[in-house]
């Protein structure tokens, strides 16, 4: 059995993980049952998946399913941790193993449907949620994930009536908006799908895991622990913090809030009570510090950063060396876009502790916002040194040597990064900066691997997808640069680059009347969008199959165009588009003044083409044949 580094990890989880690694050691030196080995295993490889261990969480559940080869719950385990480290193969087989013997268990043909979607395989994924509605026909999760296949299959009218199924059933499960939304978009109901995609959200929709409820709860225990010790010797703060705590674990926010605010009421009526500077009041100082501290945390949780700042700074009033909060603060500092205000901050915490790790890595993400690279790096190799694992470091220092112009060691750190034990979408993202140094390099093959390898690790890296359609149009390989952006539109509607990249394309490829509809579809999602009102504008105006332009149509697109940016490319649109709808006279007259600015920047080319046009349309005639 492995020992993972267990240095950074609070006491209490610790203590527990080492108690049992003491347990399985003195077993396997024991003749004890072979059921007895396995428990030991597997209870030792819950505590490691509770507290992301997941390397030595496989082992573990490996060393269990090995022992005890009739006992699916070590299978479902390593059938969870294989896929949270990216080996899908070999996490289909265990999640099917577990179906074998425990045919019963609806998690498991939940999980196993889910990760077959993941692997394009909508047919075995559709047997899998049926089997689970075969067990329970009101899974929610079942007629979600049937919902998912129909839409594979081009069922758009049967994965609408399933995803309405699914939110009347858990209406809090957002995300379901946004592939309704996408649904109704194919089906041609755009004023449907514009509501739905309104209201998307993260929230996935839940399904019973008894198995997967185990480890959350060790993970929570544990966190109790954790949050008794920093509280002991406070009276009713560690009682309601407690409740405070559990209910935010579990996911009652509004509930924690609620509590916490109501704490903060009695500790106010208990300090009027202590006389000033007594040890008491210094206590009394810390337990309200600590609660203000807890209620900024549950607020920035809120996505309400406002109210958080507010509680941050009543802590640090309150308790001015509290560290974690004064990180906090920073943190929310630099998300409303005062990155020199939270950088103050960071560095109160380092003048006291230069070592602390936290405050490194984000003082050295507010200084590349601000440009200020070599102050970044400076803090990042710091941090390197204190921890050469910290993948987040490597991966923000190997974005700042490339901004500093040093390819040859932001590839030697991202290489560094990889040879982690990262986290699957740690890993993407290493995959994904690594593709765009190559990028801009003009290493296209191995930067199109990079992209690859990311999208293959996270499909929901939209950044890398696009990316990869961008290095495949770069390389000619049109019809896959379409597909792909195509995939990154489906993931993300109001993605522009990506539509506009995928009409690029199409139109490259002579399929224009494709690149109409898209265009069309564009416009319609995204009606602000310069970039897509112009591009429609243009092929309506110019398309080289006559049967698709639309003179009146460009010319209405044109002037919207012209009339948000007044650019020479949008005029001479314009003046495209006026000449499409026979009228030559005012498309000439826009085109000779064009001619007029080009001669006074010296632009040859331009020069040229805008010549050609304006002869055309002074013979009656429209652009480009």
């Amino acid at each position: 059995m492995p020992r993972p580094d267990l240095s950074s990890m609070e006491e209490g989880p610790r203590r527990q993980i080492e108690a049992l690694q003491s347990a399985v050691e003195a077993l396997l030196e024991s003749p004890a049952s072979t059921a007895g080995r396995a428990q030991a295993f597997g209870r030792l490889g819950q505590s490691y998946l509770a507290f992301g261990l997941f390397a030595a969480a496989e082992v573990a559940f490996r060393n269990a399913s090995l022992t005890a080869t009739d006992d699916g719950r070590w299978f479902y385990y390593l059938g969870v941790v294989l896929q949270t480290r990216g080996a899908f193969g070999e996490a289909l087989a265990a999640f099917e193993h577990t179906t074998r013997i425990r045919p019963d268990d609806l998690a498991t043909w939940i999980r196993l449907g889910n990760l077959n979607l993941d692997l394009n395989r909508p047919e075995a994924a559709a047997t899998a949620f049926e089997s689970a509605l075969g067990l329970d026909p009101s899974s929610v999760a079942a007629r979600y994930g049937l919902a998912k296949v129909a839409t594979r299959r081009g069922e758009h009218a049967d994965a609408v009536a399933l995803f309405e199924e699914v939110l009347q059933l858990q209406p809090q499960a957002a995300v379901v908006e946004y592939q309704l939304g996408q649904a109704h978009r194919k089906l041609g109901n755009l004023e449907q799908a514009r509501e739905h995609l309104r209201r998307r959200g993260e929230q996935e929709v839940s399904f019973p895991d008894p198995l997967g409820d185990q480890v959350a709860w060790l993970a929570l225990g544990a966190a109790f622990e954790v949050l008794q010790t920093l509280a002991a010797d406070m009276d009713d703060f560690s009682e309601r913090d407690f409740l405070g705590f559990a209910l935010s674990q579990l996911g009652d926010v509004q509930g924690v809030t609620e509590q916490l605010r109501e704490a903060l009421r009695l500790q106010a009526g208990r300090s009027r009570e202590l006389a000033p500077g007594s040890p008491e009041a210094a206590r009394d100082r810390l337990v309200r510090a600590r609660i203000h501290y807890a209620l900024g945390g549950l607020l920035v949780r809120s996505e309400t950063d406002d109210e958080a700042a507010v509680e941050f700074r009543s802590a640090l009033e309150l308790a001015p060396t509290l560290e974690d909060a004064r990180i906090k603060l920073g943190n929310v500092l630099a998300r409303a876009g005062d990155p020199s205000a939270a950088i103050e901050e960071y560095s109160s915490v380092l003048e006291r502790n230069p070592g602390n790790t936290a405050a490194l890595v984000k003082r050295a993400a507010a200084l590349m916002g601000l440009d200020r690279d070599p102050s970044a790096i400076a803090d990042l190799e710091r941090l390197r040194e204190l921890e050469p694992g910290n993948s987040e470091a490597l991966l923000r220092l190997g974005m700042a040597y490339t901004k500093e112009g040093d390819p040859e060691r932001a590839r030697t750190v991202y290489g560094d990064a990889l040879e982690l034990d990262l986290e699957l979408r740690e890993r993407a993202a290493v995959h994904f900066e690594l593709g765009n140094l190559l990028s801009v390099e003009g290493a296209l093959d191995q930067a199109l691997q990079s992209h690859a390898k990311a999208v293959e690790i996270d499909g929901s890296l939209t950044e890398a997808r696009f990316e990869l359609g961008t290095i495949q149009g770069r390389m000619g390989r049109y019809e896959e640069a379409a597909r792909t952006y195509g995939e990154v539109i489906e993931i993300e509607g109001d993605h522009e680059l990506a539509r506009l990249g995928q009409a690029t394309a199409l139109v490259i490829l002579g399929r224009e009347a494709e690149a109409r509809n898209r265009l069309e579809e564009g416009v319609e999602a995204l009606p602000k969008s310069l970039a897509l009102t112009h591009a429609l504008a243009r092929l309506l105006a110019a398309a080289v199959d006559r049967s698709l332009r639309d003179g009146a149509r460009a010319v209405e697109l044109a002037r919207q165009a012209v009339a948000a940016l007044s650019s020479l490319e949008h005029a001479e649109t314009l003046a495209m588009a006026l000449a499409q709808a026979d009228r030559f006279d005012e498309a000439a007259q826009l085109q000779r003044r064009l001619v007029g600015e080009a001669e006074s920047r010296g632009n040859v080319r331009v020069l040229e083409r805008l010549g050609r046009e304006l002869e055309l349309y002074e013979a009656g005639r429209a652009c480009c044949g």
